[in-house]
């Protein structure tokens, strides 16, 4: 019974380890002329693509216009039109909230690093009229 076991257990993990990546690229390494790190994996493609934190500036592009067809996929096509306008103008909406809480937040931390650095400096001044307790 054990001798059975061993190639079906054998078999059941190759399978499973044949899907992964880590597998491929470090186990089994690329035996052909490139190496397996030249095209770029879908993380990657996501980070290019994504703005920097707090640089986005959202404007919708806006509804391409159509024609009244009068049937009922023209009727459909409407109201999606309708609905993505509506979309459209609430992601612009919530773009312009979004921009003026950036602009606060950096008002917020340059007042904040002022006053800690004003307490910092009148922290320093009140120390060094302290004697040394050394």
């Amino acid at each position: 019974m054990d001798r059975n076991r061993l190639p079906a257990v054998l078999l059941g993990a190759a399978l499973m380890l044949s899907g992964c990546d880590f597998f491929d690229s470090a186990l089994l390494p690329s035996f052909g002329g490139e190496s397996s790190n030249s095209t770029p994996t879908a993380t990657q493609t996501a980070q290019a693509s994504t703005p920097q934190l707090g640089t986005g500036n959202f404007q919708p592009p806006g509804v391409t216009p159509g024609q009244a067809t009068g049937t009922a996929v023209g009727q459909k096509v409407e109201g999606l039109r309708g609905e993505l306008s509506k979309l459209q103008g609430s992601v612009s909406s919530e773009n312009q909230n979004l921009q003026s809480l950036r602009a606060q937040a950096i008002q917020n931390a340059l007042a904040y690093h002022q006053s800690v650095g004003a307490i910092n400096e009148a922290r320093g001044r009140y120390d060094s009229r302290q004697p040394d307790p050394g």
